[in-house]
């Protein structure tokens, strides 16, 4: 049995660089709303350079946050570490999740208007910033 498991487990995906814990839960919910800002763009069949970039960006530093705060503290499970400044880094990644995703309803709500969804986007990248000041991060 111990052959065939670690054969198994060979044969299996690589593990994430990111773990299985909250680290890697923080970039999954930003990565997800990211991607439905995306879906909604394109089903919107609009171009929207500028919030591209800037989407990109904040994910990008919420990759670059989570990579760093796996190194911190490597974690197994979704407990928010007692350490201030990872503390203080999963909360504002957690609210820039929840900005992102209020980007892609503002693009729904508000398709003519664009000035919804960039004070969202405004408001996800400065929680970015904020979680990499927090980690010691240039942002």
């Amino acid at each position: 049995m111990g052959l065939i498991r670690r054969l198994a487990e060979r044969l299996g995906p690589p593990p994430h660089p990111l773990g299985e814990g909250l680290w890697r839960r923080d970039f999954d919910r930003v990565d997800r709303a990211s991607q439905r800002v995306l879906q909604v763009l394109a089903h919107q069949q609009r171009e929207a350079p500028a919030l591209v970039d800037e989407l990109t960006g904040c994910r990008e530093l919420v990759w670059r946050c989570c990579a760093e705060a796996v190194e911190r503290s490597p974690a197994t499970d979704q407990d928010v570490p007692r350490d201030d400044d990872l503390a203080a880094a999963h909360h504002a990644m957690s609210r820039a999740a929840t900005a992102v995703s209020q980007v892609a309803q503002a693009l729904v709500i508000a398709e003519t208007d664009p000035a919804a969804a960039d004070r969202s986007m405004t408001h996800a990248r400065a929680r970015a910033h904020e979680a990499a000041a927090a980690l010691g991060l240039d942002a």
